[in-house]
């Protein structure tokens, strides 16, 4: 008797055994996806209990559960931080331990000896399972001495942008969150740089009571007008470019993205002069650059040209200046104005606007063409300007700003 195969039935046996193996897989990925979970969560769950027990119903911390890492530590430098003891679950806290020097080596080592005292305030969030220590104070023992982490205190100023000094240390610009002493601090706002003195009645200064647990507002008020203009070493008009907080990201005409913020800085109005780079030539016996001796371009007051990077930089240098960075050129160009092509808008460069593409066959006296919204001048045209992140860029083009003549390169600076 012949048996025949059926090709049907055989056909139905592969697709039940292909089946089978498919929700074989399917059941190992569903049990590998809740495994995956289970583990998170419990690692969630234990990273919450781990920063609970460091925290006790005052929510203290102290020398057992904290390390106090000096770091690099030095009396000048005093740089600290406030860590916890085995976790993850308690966040870093950065401190700037203020020492006289005379007790400085002591403390690093009573710190390494374990001789030391700390007890320290912590918030826990539920949010992110994260605790976070607001202020603690630490007490050398062998020199009984206590030391408190600063209150962070807001300074303010009418307009923004000035200088902020807490007790004889610069910190930054306004406005500023700064960390002060508990007790008497002196802060000091002021709009000069520090080779300038521009009057009294832009530097003004504060005697601050600081307590723990009671936040402070410090605010400066120099009035509505802005601050007045300053003079470089070099006799150069500078004005005060405020600062940029967020991310202006405007792509620009070469393609790239500019989005690093930008602290306020002072910038020379005009392009450096011939004038002024004879200056610098005679006091300096600094080589002469290309086209210096051409009449098309060694006019006084027309801008000099054809200096290298390396002499920028030199003729900064000589004048207590530097180079802007490219952020700070790109944003001082646009003089306040957001999302538009050219200095002055949207509009076409024309004759009245900028020296550009060989419209005039020469380099024209600095200031010139209509100013920007930050009082600067050629900010478009004329030459093209140095900045002083060039080292990193390797073309030609990207390291310079402001359409120019040819090869034609000047100097500003800030």
């Amino acid at each position: 008797m012949n048996l025949k195969k059926n090709p049907c039935t055989s056909s139905v046996y592969l697709k039940l055994d292909e089946l089978i193996k498919r929700e074989r897989s399917y059941q190992q990925e569903v049990s590998q996806i809740r495994a995956t979970t289970d583990s998170e969560i419990a690692a969630r769950s234990q990273g919450y209990r781990d920063a609970l027990s460091l925290l006790n119903r005052d929510l203290g911390l102290d020398e057992t559960q904290v390390v106090l890492d000096l770091g690099r530590y030095d009396a000048e430098s005093q740089a600290a931080s406030l860590s916890a003891k085995g976790s993850s679950q308690v966040q870093l806290f950065d401190w700037e331990l203020e020492l006289p020097p005379d007790k400085a080596k002591q403390f690093k080592q009573s710190v390494e000896s374990s001789t030391v005292k700390i007890r320290a305030k912590a918030t826990l969030y539920a949010d992110n399972q994260k605790a976070v220590i607001d202020s603690a104070m630490v007490k050398d023992l062998v020199q009984n001495l206590s030391y408190q982490t600063p209150v962070m205190v807001m300074v303010t100023s009418s307009p923004k942008g000035g200088k902020v000094w807490g007790n004889s240390r610069q910190k930054g610009r306004t406005p500023l969150k700064v960390g002060l002493a508990i007790g008497s601090n002196r802060v000091e706002v002021n709009f000069k740089p520090t080779f300038l003195d521009v009057g009294k009645e832009w530097q003004k200064f504060k005697i601050v009571q600081v307590k723990e647990g009671e936040p402070t507002t410090v605010h400066f008020d120099f009035g509505s007008d802005p601050p007045p203009l300053i003079f470089g070493e070099d006799g150069a008009e500078m004005v005060l470019i405020p600062a940029r907080k967020k991310p202006f990201g405007e792509k620009l005409s070469i393609g790239h993205r500019y989005d690093a913020q930008t602290s306020a800085f002072y910038m020379d109005i005009y392009e450096v002069t011939n004038a002024q780079y004879r200056d610098f030539l005679q006091a300096t016996r600094h080589g002469e650059p290309e086209y210096w001796n051409d009449s098309k371009f060694n006019v006084p007051n027309q801008p000099v040209v054809g200096v290298t990077w390396p002499d920028a930089v030199a003729y900064c240098d000589w004048a207590g200046k530097r180079l802007p960075t490219e952020n700070e050129w790109e944003w001082a160009d646009r003089g306040s104005l957001k999302g538009k092509k050219y200095p002055w808008g949207n509009q076409a460069p024309n004759s009245s606007r900028a020296n550009y593409d060989k419209n005039v066959g020469e380099t024209t006296p600095v200031g010139s063409y209509p100013v920007n919204g930050y009082g600067l001048y050629d900010m478009a045209g004329n030459v093209r300007e140095w900045c002083r992140d060039c080292g990193l860029i390797t073309t030609e083009t990207e390291r310079c700003r402001g359409a120019g003549l040819g090869a034609t390169v000047p100097t500003p600076c800030l």
